[in-house]
């Protein structure tokens, strides 16, 4: 046979009443056992499952078997039919042994499928620009958290997940707005504290201008007035 179509796989969306899909991929008659199913639940999940019968005569798939008692696909149930040749080259021509051309052709054809099936695989497989040189592709895994590409471009490293660097900035945050309030409420009073000091020892001090520079001065015992020196010192007044 040819093998002009590409496709490897086909698709169906549940609608609870369908149990017989088609597929429309190229594959030997011979080997039914080269189809897989598989089912993806409404959560995005697909698990293979062997509750299908193939009828290679019709290309169809019947799912489930008439004799199971599982539901019929749903709504939110997708349905997958999938070619899975296994890597293998079983042709072995002898030398001076017979040759049926039957035989090479369909070992042409399992190469071919392999191919698509390998080009179909690599289609959903992440890949960067045929450009990027010095990247390195392998992605970290660490449980509980995701990916990034490196700030210099040269691979990928694991990071937080928006969610949780998100909480943790709103915990950062909260112990910070905790620590500004503490040192608020301890200014506030240490200021009680001075007021009442200021309050307490004010009276009977002499006080001077904020741009006055006191210098180191005694106060002469029995003088109630005094004259101020050029150089901040003291000079007594004989009382009036």
């Amino acid at each position: 046979m040819t093998v002009q179509n590409q496709n490897v796989k086909n698709v169906y969306r549940g609608n609870g009443s369908t149990t017989v899909f088609p597929f429309t991929f190229a594959i030997n008659e011979s080997h039914p056992e080269y189809i897989h199913v598989y089912i993806t639940n409404d959560g995005g999940k697909a698990a293979e499952t062997t509750d299908f019968t193939c009828d290679m005569e019709t290309r169809t798939i019947i799912y489930p078997k008439v004799s199971s008692s599982a539901p019929k696909l749903s709504a939110t149930q997708r349905l997958t039919i999938y070619r899975l040749l296994p890597y293998e080259q079983n042709l072995n021509l002898v030398n001076q042994g017979p040759f049926f051309s039957e035989n090479v052709e369909a070992q042409l054809d399992d190469l071919e499928m392999q191919i698509q099936q390998l080009n179909e695989s690599d289609g959903r497989s992440l890949k960067v620009g045929m450009e990027m040189t010095g990247f390195d592709p392998t992605v970290p895994l660490e449980a509980g958290k995701t990916f990034r590409v490196k700030d210099d471009g040269t691979g990928f490293e694991s990071c937080e997940t928006p969610a949780v660097a998100q909480e943790k900035a709103e915990e950062a945050q909260a112990a910070a707005e905790a620590a500004r309030d503490d040192v608020e409420e301890n200014l506030a009073t240490l200021h009680e504290q001075l007021n009442a000091f200021l309050n307490e020892h004010s009276d009977g001090v002499m006080q001077f201008d904020s741009n006055f520079d006191i210098m180191p001065c005694q106060f002469p015992v029995g003088n109630d007035l005094w004259d101020v020196n050029p150089d901040g010192s003291l000079t007594p007044v004989q009382n009036a």
